[in-house]
């Protein structure tokens, strides 16, 4: 049995012009093993503050539990946790949608496809059940997303009352439920890379955007790298080409 773990990112769910949804697929023995050692450095005693847990906006700003921290004892915490994501086991997948492209489909489109939070939960499932898939064909996968972050995770149980009854899908589909990174390390997991991912795909969409936080440390590029394979960048082109295999799909002109 695999779980994957998903969580959001977004300056806002009106006007952000990067919207991320990202998250980790591991067998569960694996994220066993992986949480044991993502709380040992999340809690290291040394820390300048016991934290309740890892919340990526927070460690990046110096807010709420890491306002204590100082600035190179947040950027340490972010380094150690990413060279853990690097160097595990875990199958990172991501999807990131340019708010301004989407918004440039007509009308219709636009109806068709639902909201970006809709297509974005849907890519990411669509991803991590396309893993199991192709590496585990009889196997099958419960989806797990941040209750705290909505309207992502709204979107998630819609997502899954659509595809368990999807015959395309659900036969490596095990179910979908809903918690809080508080409880669960997988969730901060999560979390980490579709902040850090928003971040990273701002700066390289929009360049003049101002960093209101330490920059990202190129141990997040090998991350981000790693999610090539297993994951979706929706601009404008990648866009043009969903449109039309719907409008084929469809019998559209």
């Amino acid at each position: 049995m695999f779980f994957g773990f998903f969580d959001g990112s977004y300056e806002g769910r009106d006007n952000s012009r990067i919207i991320s949804v990202a998250g980790f697929v591991a067998p569960l023995e694996i994220w066993e093993a992986f949480d044991e050692k993502w709380w040992s450095i999340v809690r290291q005693p040394t820390h300048p503050l016991r934290l309740t847990r890892f919340h990526a906006f927070d460690c990046t700003h110096g807010i709420d539990e890491f306002e204590s921290w100082k600035f190179a004892e947040r950027l340490g915490l972010w380094g150690d946790l990413v060279g853990l994501l690097v160097d595990s086991k875990l199958v990172a997948i991501h999807a990131v949608l340019v708010r301004e492209h989407f918004d440039a489909l007509d009308e219709p489109m636009k109806k068709r496809i639902g909201s970006p939070y809709h297509f974005l939960v849907e890519a990411a499932m669509q991803f991590g059940i396309g893993f199991v898939r192709d590496h585990y064909p009889s196997d099958e996968i419960w989806f797990v997303f941040d209750v705290e972050n909505q309207p992502i995770a709204q979107e998630s149980r819609q997502r899954y009352l659509n595809y368990i009854h999807d015959p395309n899908w659900n036969r490596n589909l095990a179910g979908v439920a809903q918690s809080s990174s508080i409880k669960m390390a997988a969730l901060q997991t999560a979390d980490l890379l579709a902040y850090g991912g928003y971040r990273h795909y701002l700066k390289k969409f929009y360049p003049d955007a101002l960093d209101m936080d330490f920059p990202l440390p190129p141990a997040f590029a090998r991350l981000v790298k790693q999610v090539e394979n297993t994951g979706g960048v929706y601009e404008k082109t990648a866009l043009a080409k969903i449109v039309e295999q719907i409008k084929e799909r469809e019998g559209q002109q």
